[in-house]
Order: structure tokens, then C-alpha cells, then sequence
């Protein structure tokens, strides 16, 4: 059995092409264009507020979508198998596949409304959006992991 498992999720822009990222590790949400991160002179990204690396920002709503796309497509192929074989026994046993497992939700997943602020970091001259306290309390580079102070 070779089957290829492709699962396709989109993840909502804001109006100005932004992307919500959630870090793992404090929970801030910022956004980010992705056409900057997926840069190929990016290797890292850095939490605005923690200024810790993480090997993914993918916020809960996308990966619960991705578990619950995964489960449904599981349970879609046992099925298929299950009921291959209750179709090859004959004779005295019995095999009757009767009852699907129900499917979980797949909601796509919605543009959260936060109120973010831009903010061009001097060092890599790239555009960010995050929570306005933390504009102004300091943050560090999402590009290069540099503390800026928040002073414009």
C-alpha cells in the first residue's frame, strides 16, 4: 500500500500580506510577511518578545486543522482497507464493517483581529507587526535577534 499523504492548509494574510505567528515557548503573537522569513538569507527566526528561536511559530488553530485533517484521512483509509476485507472472508467467519468513526471538524482557520502596529527594526530594515506594548517596551528582531529598545 503506497499512498501519499498531502495535505494543503491555508493560513490567512491580513490585508497587508502578514501572517499571525504564535511563539511556543511565550505565547506572543506578531506578524510577519512571508516573503521576508522564507527568505533564503533567513536561517532563524526570532521571538519578538523572548528573543528565543523556535523550529515553528505555527499558531494552535493551524496545527489542531492539520490533526484533525491527519485523523480523518487515517480513518478514511482503514476503512477503505477494512472493507476490502470483509469483501475476501467467506465461509464461517464473519466480518462486517458496519459504523464509520465520525470525522473531526475541519475548520479552516480564521484571520485573528488583534490590534498589531508596524515597526521597522533599523537593523534589518524589515517590517514587523506586534502588540503595541510591546512596540514600545522593546523587542528584539524577528531577523537578526537584536534587542531594540522601542525609541523611534
Amino acid at each position: 500500500m503506497s499512498e501519499e499523504m498531502v495535505f494543503q492548509i491555508s493560513v490567512p494574510t491580513d490585508e497587508e500580506g502578514f501572517v499571525l505567528l504564535e511563539c511556543p515557548l511565550c505565547g506572543e503573537l506578531f506578524k510577519l510577511n512571508p516573503s521576508d522569513y522564507q527568505d533564503d538569507s533567513v536561517f532563524v527566526v526570532y521571538c519578538p518578545a523572548c528573543g528565543l528561536v523556535s523550529d515553528s511559530y505555527v499558531t494552535n488553530d493551524v496545527i489542531e486543522l492539520g490533526l484533525a485533517m491527519a485523523e480523518n484521512y487515517a480513518n478514511d483509509l482503514i476503512m477503505k482497507e477494512l472493507k476490502k476485507f470483509e469483501k475476501k472472508i467467506k465461509g464461517s467467519i464473519s466480518f462486517k464493517v458496519s459504523k464509520k468513526p465520525n470525522r473531526k471538524p475541519e475548520l479552516p482557520v480564521m484571520l485573528t483581529i488583534e490590534a498589531f502596529e508596524k515597526k521597522i527594526y533599523p537593523c534589518c530594515k524589515k517590517e514587523v507587526k506586534l502588540k503595541p506594548i510591546l512596540k514600545m517596551s522593546g523587542s528584539y528582531c524577528p531577523y537578526c535577534g537584536v534587542m531594540d529598545y522601542g525609541f523611534e
